[in-house]
C-alpha cells in the first residue's frame, strides 16, 4: 500500500512550506471551491460548504435528512487544533472572512461519517454537489438545483443519499458537471440535472430530476465520460462525442450551436484519444499525436499563443515533442503532466492558480512550473481556481484556498504537504476512468501505477 499526505496548506507562501495532514492512498477530487479525498475507504471533505456539498449534515441550504445514520462525524485529523500559524501571522483556520465565512467553510479535512464502513470506488465533485460511488450504490449530496442529485426533486442535501433509481445497475464511471451529473452503467450512459435539457439530451424536460439514459450513445463502447460547465463529453471506440451548450465553442463542431444529441467531433476522427477533460470555458483531448484544445480562449486557457476562440480542436504546439501523460483543466486554466514528471500550466493567472509565483497575468502558452521541476510529479489536478500536483514526496497546492468565499488567501508558488509514496487511481472532477471492478473498459485490469481521471489512463512513470 502506498500513501501520500494531504492537508490544507499555508498560503501567501513564496517558497514551499511543510505541513502534515491526512494520509490518502486512493483518490482525490477538486470541486469549484471544495475538495474530496479518500483513504482506506474513508472519505474526507473540506472547503466551501454553503450548499452542504461537504456531506457533514450542515450548510446553509442543505437538508440533513438521509437514510444513513446521523451519528456524529469524526474529525479527519487530530492536528486540526494544533494548526501551524500562517506565514502572514493569521490563525490556523486561515482567511479573514469573519463569522459568516466560518459557518460555511471547513478549513480542515473532516470524515464524512455517513459513508464510513462503505467501500468507496470513485468520487467526483461538481460546482456545488458531490458524488461517491460505493459497492452499495451511488451517493450524491449538495446543491440540488435542477435535479443534479438525481433523487426526483430539486432539494439540496447536506448528507449523502443513495440514488435509488440506479440500484440494480452496475455503475462503472461517474462525473459531476457544474449543475448536472453523469453515470456510465452496464445499461448505458445516464445523465440528470441542470436547468436546461441541452446539457443532458433530455429535451423533453427543463429539469431532469432522475437519471435518464442517453439513447444517442446506446450500443457504443464508451471509454471515458466528462461533465463540463454546460456540456458533456464521451470518448468511445468510434471517437469523441460532445453535446450541450454551444455558446462557448466547447463542443468542437466549428460553430456555437447548442447540440441536443451526442455528435461526433469530426476534427479528431482517426486520432487515438487517450484522455478527455471537460473544463469551464474550454475542452481538452489528449491523443497519441498530442494535446488538442478548443473553446472560448479569452483567458489563454487553450494554449495556442493568443486569446482567440477556437471552434475546432487545435493541437497545442507549445507541448509538441513532449510526451504528455495527463491533462486537467479548471474553469479558465489548464495543466499538463509529461512522462518526465514536468508540469506545465497556462490560462488565467489570478489567485496564483498557475503556480508561477508573483506572475498573475494570464498565459496563452504552456509554461513549465519551475517550483515542481525537480519533483517527481505523478499526477495533477485543477479545480475552479486552484491546482494540485502529487509528487513522490507529497502533495503541492497553488491558488485560491476556498474559491468564492471572502477573505480567501492565496498560494502563488507550490506549497508542500509532508508525504511519501505514490498515488494509485487518480481522480479529478471530470471523470473516473476505471470501472467499478478496477478495470479500464478499453485496456483490462489497471496496474498499481496507472493514472486515471482526465487523462484516460496512460501510465505516468518517473
Amino acid at each position: 500500500n502506498h500513501f501520500f499526505g494531504l492537508c490544507f496548506l499555508h498560503t501567501h507562501t513564496h517558497t514551499p512550506s511543510r505541513a502534515c495532514g491526512l494520509f490518502v492512498k486512493k483518490m482525490i477530487c477538486g470541486g469549484s471551491d471544495f475538495s474530496l479525498a479518500v483513504s482506506d475507504d474513508v472519505l474526507c471533505t473540506w472547503g466551501n460548504n454553503e450548499d452542504g456539498q461537504l456531506g457533514h449534515g450542515d450548510g446553509e441550504r442543505g437538508d440533513n435528512s438521509s437514510e444513513e445514520s446521523d451519528e456524529e462525524e469524526e474529525e479527519a485529523t487530530e492536528d486540526e487544533e494544533d494548526e501551524d500559524e500562517d506565514v502572514d501571522g493569521e490563525d490556523g483556520h486561515g482567511g479573514e472572512g469573519g463569522e459568516e465565512e466560518e459557518k460555511t467553510c471547513l478549513f480542515h479535512p473532516k470524515v464524512v461519517a455517513s459513508l464510513q464502513g462503505k467501500r468507496i470506488l470513485a468520487v467526483s465533485a461538481g460546482n456545488c454537489h458531490s458524488m461517491a460511488l460505493t459497492t452499495e450504490g451511488l451517493y450524491t449530496w449538495g446543491n440540488g438545483d435542477g435535479g443534479a442529485l438525481g433523487h426526483g426533486d430539486t432539494t439540496s442535501l447536506a448528507l449523502p443519499k443513495v440514488v435509488a433509481s440506479l440500484n440494480g445497475k452496475q455503475v462503472r464511471m461517474i462525473s459531476a458537471g457544474w449543475f448536472h451529473s453523469m453515470a456510465l452503467t452496464d445499461e448505458g450512459l445516464f445523465t440528470w440535472g441542470s436547468d436546461t435539457g441541452f446539457f443532458l439530451v433530455h429535451v423533453d424536460a427543463q429539469k431532469q430530476v432522475l437519471p435518464k439514459r442517453v439513447d444517442g450513445l446506446q450500443g457504443k463502447q464508451i471509454y471515458q465520460i466528462s461533465g463540463g460547465k454546460y456540456y458533456c463529453m464521451a470518448s468511445t471506440k468510434d471517437g469523441l462525442y460532445t453535446w450541450g451548450w454551444g455558446d462557448d465553442g466547447c463542443l468542437g463542431h466549428g460553430n456555437l450551436t447548442n447540440q441536443e444529441v451526442p455528435k461526433l467531433v469530426q476534427e479528431l476522427q482517426g486520432k487515438e484519444i487517450i484522455g478527455i477533460c471537460a473544463c469551464g470555458d474550454h475542452a481538452l483531448a489528449l491523443t497519441t499525436e498530442g494535446l488538442y484544445s478548443w473553446g472560448t480562449g479569452s483567458s489563454g486557457s487553450l494554449g495556442h499563443g493568443d486569446y482567440k476562440p477556437q471552434l475546432l480542436p487545435k493541437k497545442v504546439e507549445g507541448l509538441q515533442g513532449k510526451e504528455v501523460v495527463m491533462v486537467c483543466g479548471g474553469e479558465f486554466h489548464s495543466m499538463a503532466l509529461t512522462k518526465e514528471g514536468l508540469v506545465y500550466s497556462w490560462g488565467k493567472g489570478d489567485n496564483g492558480r498557475l503556480g508561477h509565483g508573483e506572475m498573475m497575468a494570464p498565459l496563452c502558452r504552456p509554461k513549465l512550473i519551475a517550483g515542481l521541476q525537480f519533483k517527481r510529479v505523478l499526477a495533477i489536478c485543477a479545480g475552479e481556481d486552484h491546482s494540485m500536483a502529487l509528487t513522490a514526496d507529497g502533495l503541492f497546492f497553488v491558488g485560491k484556498r476556498r474559491g468564492w468565499t471572502p477573505g480567501s488567501r492565496r498560494c502563488r508558488r507550490p506549497s508542500f504537504a509532508e508525504a511519501s509514496g505514490f498515488l494509485p487511481p487518480f481522480l479529478r472532477q471530470c471523470s473516473f476512468s476505471l470501472s467499478a471492478d478496477g478495470r479500464r473498459p478499453d485496456k483490462g485490469p489497471a496496474g498499481p501505477s496507472e493514472t486515471a481521471g482526465c487523462t484516460g489512463g496512460r501510465e505516468a512513470q518517473s
